[in-house]
């Protein structure tokens, strides 16, 4: 059977004041440069992950752009793709060979404008028939590029909890 409530003088709704028991306002010596260690970890890691990222996303782009491309106009015949592969390849080394002596004698603000212009003339003149093909190879290049950048704040994670036990401080 239901009980009725009864009531209770001691209830109180009325919030607690609670003082700041903590006499520690300000980090100390040690916890701050604990924390500039662990702010350099994040920044090189990071910065590499996203470096390599995008070394490797670009790479892959390329590959996969390049076979994709080759695969499709030559209906998959495995020996007119081999060749075909090899043909573009060597394009684009010569290409990268005659570039390599403008890096010297151009100014670098031109030498950036040529370099930002290759993923339009890869997507626009050598991808343009093919847009299977440049989605897929954006989509890795771009997978390539998350991978190693959460890679890289994985490893300045590791870093950074090596700081932590090695200097006895709590880890988050």
């Amino acid at each position: 059977m239901i009980q009725p409530l009864k009531y209770n003088n001691n209830i109180s709704f009325k919030a607690n004041e609670q003082k700041n028991t903590n006499t520690e306002d300000k980090p100390s010596l040690k916890k701050r440069f604990v924390n500039v260690i662990k702010g350099v970890n994040d920044i090189t890691s990071t910065t590499k992950g996203v470096t390599r990222g995008i070394t490797e996303g670009i790479a892959a782009t390329a590959i996969i752009g390049l076979v994709g491309k080759n695969i499709k106009e030559t209906n998959a015949n495995i020996f007119k793709t081999a060749l075909g592969i090899i043909k573009d390849a060597a394009k684009a080394t010569w290409s990268t060979a005659k570039f390599i002596p403008q890096i010297l004698t151009k100014a670098p603000v031109e030498n950036l404008k040529d370099i930002s212009a290759l993923p339009v003339k890869f997507y626009k003149d050598y991808l343009k028939n093919n847009k299977t093909t440049a989605s897929i190879a954006t989509f890795a290049g771009l997978g390539v590029l998350a991978f190693r950048t959460i890679q890289g704040k994985i490893k300045a994670n590791l870093k950074n909890a090596n700081v932590d036990h090695a200097t006895k401080t709590k880890h988050y």
